[in-house]
């Protein structure tokens, strides 16, 4: 029989008293799986590792929290096993500045990719007349070598 949430059946609620944690064991259709409700009031924080410890003690990967603010509202945010915790902020920074310059450095390539490719020109020319001057009685010939001009930034 449905709850007087008329959106959950088999409602129950439970205490973890290592936790001190009220918590909702409900299942959203009769044959549904079973999950857990942990209302948690917005005026208090919670922290990674005290999610993480819910997780372990209830001995649920997921857990939805339902976020009561004092004008009675409520946010559902559920949460899933294989949270990471965020950088800190000075790897952050350096990771930001790192992709920042891996950027600056494509967009110079991707701009002076033509000047490049005009420079390894010159080059090639420049090194056939230098090889007739240093030996004019031989015959060489070079085959000048192909320069793709596009280059595959990674």
């Amino acid at each position: 029989m449905p709850s007087q949430l008329k959106r959950y059946w088999d409602v129950k609620y439970k205490y973890n008293e290592e936790l001190d944690v009220i918590y909702f064991e409900v299942k959203k259709r009769e044959h549904s799986r079973l999950e857990i409700y942990v209302p948690w009031p917005t005026k208090y924080n919670i922290c990674l590792e005290k999610i993480e410890e819910m997780q372990q003690l209830l001995q649920n990967e997921r857990l939805t929290f339902v976020f009561k603010s004092e004008d009675s509202s409520s946010v559902f945010y559920t949460v899933s096993a294989g949270l990471s915790k965020p950088a800190a902020p000075e790897a952050s920074k350096r990771q930001k500045e790192k992709a920042e310059k891996i950027l600056n450095l494509e967009s110079e390539i991707r701009r002076n990719t033509p000047n490049l490719y005009e420079l390894a020109k010159t080059l090639g020319t420049t090194r056939e007349i230098n090889d007739q001057n240093c030996n004019p009685g031989l015959n060489i010939t070079t085959e000048s070598s192909n320069i793709d001009s596009s280059l595959d930034i990674l």
